[in-house]
């Protein structure tokens, strides 16, 4: 080996692993979390509250996050295995100067294949502000009384389907039984509403 590759090889090495450290971090790093579980819901939202004896998720996406695919795939899921106890909402993040139309993008499209739901074009974070949201991929759980009892992501990290405690807790609301070790909170892994 010539001595230039006995210098390079190393420091591709490191290269390369301080790359793939920055990237995992990134992927576990949580959006901010927004408003406290708790609050009632919103009375002047547009979305309409779920109705008697179900539950309402209201899910909030930026279209230019690609996290926002994981928390949609991760929504299908939840609505396979307990959809006829929800009323899904979906709010999808606008910015006023944002003309671009939508239709085409496959986070959109996605979005339409999900059964039975509201959705919210939210000029400028209007809804989200009523909701003390955030993050791109933060859903919100009502009960049947109204009052939010879960917020959070539903994604294990950033653009990455599977169980996570996100999911398993509102699984266990459906049911009934919320398990004594799950939370109810958990980290949003998604994109800053507003920033992209």
């Amino acid at each position: 080996m010539s001595i230039k590759k006995a210098v390079l090889f190393p420091l591709w090495i490191v290269a390369v692993g301080l790359g793939f450290l920055a990237l995992n971090s990134y992927s576990h790093t949580p959006g901010e979390p927004g408003a406290a579980v708790g609050a009632a819901w919103p009375p002047e939202s547009k979305l309409p509250a779920a109705g008697p004896g179900r539950y309402s998720l209201v899910a909030f996406i930026h279209p230019r996050c690609n996290c926002s695919l994981a928390t949609l795939t991760e929504i299908g899921n939840l609505l396979s295995a307990d959809g006829d106890k929800i009323d899904l909402s979906l709010v999808f993040y606008k910015s006023h100067s944002d003309s671009k139309d939508w239709s085409a993008d496959r986070i959109w499209q996605k979005a339409q294949l999900l059964p039975a739901h509201h959705t919210l074009i939210d000029e400028d974070g209007k809804e989200a502000e009523l909701f003390g949201v955030l993050t791109s991929g933060q859903v919100l759980l009502f009960n049947r009384e109204g009052r939010s009892v879960f917020k959070g992501g539903i994604t294990p990290s950033r653009g990455a389907t599977g169980v996570s405690l996100g999911r398993q807790t509102i699984l266990g609301y459906l049911d009934g039984k919320k398990p004594w070790n799950l939370t109810n909170e958990t980290p949003a892994f998604g994109c800053a509403l507003g920033k992209l």
